[in-house]
Order: structure tokens, then sequence, then C-alpha cells
């Protein structure tokens, strides 16, 4: 079974998420930010969403605008874990209240600004705003779209890691820890 088919299955299915980290389409991505350094795959994750929340309504892009402003700031060492957590966490719950599309897109967000606690949120990224693709597209074109954006995201995952390590910026130290964060 293709990867446009086994999408269309779960489609078909009803299924909320129509993607997963290990399918075929999302295996690239997922292992070069298993490797990339914690605030590549921050500076990665803001980037990304920072498109995604440019296609949502006013109301929805306010909210995550400041979502992941919050995060940005917690990613500085600006502000403490807690105040970002309810921001993500917020998020998330507004996501809930939305249409299919929409709701995965915030999702998408919600999960990529995380990133800055736990780099392994970074997937729910492409899991999420794929399944939004999807539903907004059709197995079609959004399945074409969802192969141009993966290209994308990989790209910029790429610079992000070659320019990542630009010590004239300073983040907050728990960034510098490396060990067990995914």
């Amino acid at each position: 079974m293709t990867a446009k088919e086994e999408t269309a299955k779960r489609l078909h299915l009803r299924r909320k998420l129509l993607f997963t980290k290990t399918d075929p389409l999302l295996l690239p991505l997922e292992e070069k930010l298993s490797v990339a350094s914690r605030i590549a795959v921050a500076l990665w994750a803001f980037e990304i969403c920072g498109k995604i929340k440019d296609e949502l309504s006013s109301k929805d892009k306010e909210q995550a605008e400041e979502a992941i402003e919050i995060c940005r700031e917690w990613m500085n060492g600006n502000v403490k874990m807690n105040k970002a957590r309810h921001a993500i966490l917020a998020l998330h719950h507004s996501a809930g209240e939305k249409d299919p599309v929409t709701q995965a897109k915030m999702h998408a967000i919600a999960q990529g600004i995380s990133c800055v606690h736990t780099p392994g949120h970074a997937m729910g990224i492409p899991i999420y705003y794929f399944t939004s693709l999807i539903r907004e597209y059709g197995i079609e074109d959004g399945f074409e779209k969802c192969m141009k954006t993966i290209k994308e995201y990989e790209e910029i995952l790429g610079e992000y890691c070659k320019t990542s390590s630009d010590s004239s910026v300073r983040y907050a130290q728990f960034l510098y820890n490396e060990r067990n964060y995914k």
C-alpha cells in the first residue's frame, strides 16, 4: 500500500490523525530531527509554526501568536516553563472547539512550540499539519501539498542545523543540556 493509499484509508476510517511519525513520508524528517541540536529543533519549530499561524483566522491567529511569543520568551530564558505550559495547553484546549482543519493546525502549533521543552514534540507539527492539509484539500491535492511541504521542512531544518551554534546568541541555559531530551 502506498503512503497516499494508507492516508486515504485512515481518512476513510475517520481517524483523527491521518499520519504517524513512522510513515515513510515522515521518516527522513524524523531521522534528521533526532540528530539535530535541541536549539536547531526549537528554532525550526518556531519558523514552521509561524507559517502555520498565518493560515488561521484572525482570532485564532492572535491566540497562536501569543502562545508562540511566550514560548520564544521561554526559549530566551525570560519566562518560566509554567507560563509557557499554560499558553500551550490553552492553545490545545481552544483547538478542541474548532473545525477539524483549524483544530489540526492549532494542535500542530502547540506541538511545535512545545519543542522548547522536549524536541520529541517536533513530529507533532507534520503529523497534525499534514492532517489539516488532507482535510482541507482532499487526498489528491492535500497529499501533493504534503510532499512539497516535507521537502521545505527538511531544507529549513538543514539551515538551522548549520547556524544554530552561533555563539553570539544565548538561549535559556537548559537548552544547552543535550542529554535525554528526546
